[in-house]
């Protein structure tokens, strides 16, 4: 708890999985998503990605492809490998992508996968939606 409060960002994954599963303190999804989310704001790809998992797989949350979208693109601004790879995925696939954006969808999945393989990616312009 000390090393959260003095904004140590791993310290927010570690204690968030206690709550989860109850290890050492009372068994709290709800404490577990509100330490995720404080993380992930305070620059936690981990946290993010954690996020972005829940809301995609609707665990303690209702599910929200949109929602889970943004905790990716927040873990991929935080240079999260998983997370990056799953907003590439999102916007390959269309998962929690308004219909106005669609048309950069592939180029912008196409990016972002060849940023993983540590290729440069050139002429495309990466909007932030």
């Amino acid at each position: 708890m000390k090393k959260v409060e003095a904004g140590d960002l791993e310290s927010y994954v570690s204690l968030a999985e206690c709550y989860w599963n109850g290890d050492g303190v009372k068994k709290s999804k709800t404490k577990a998503k509100e330490l995720l989310d404080e993380g992930a704001q305070k620059g936690s790809g981990e946290c993010a990605y954690r996020l972005g998992m829940l809301y995609e797989k609707g665990l303690t949350v209702e599910q929200n492809y949109e929602t889970a979208r943004s905790y990716f693109m927040l873990a991929a601004r935080n240079h999260h490998p998983a997370g990056t790879y799953k907003l590439a995925y999102y916007y390959q696939y269309g998962y929690g992508i308004k219909p106005k954006h669609l048309a950069i969808k592939s180029k912008l999945s196409c990016c972002l996968l060849f940023s993983l393989r540590g290729s440069i990616c050139i002429q495309v312009q990466c909007v932030v939606i």
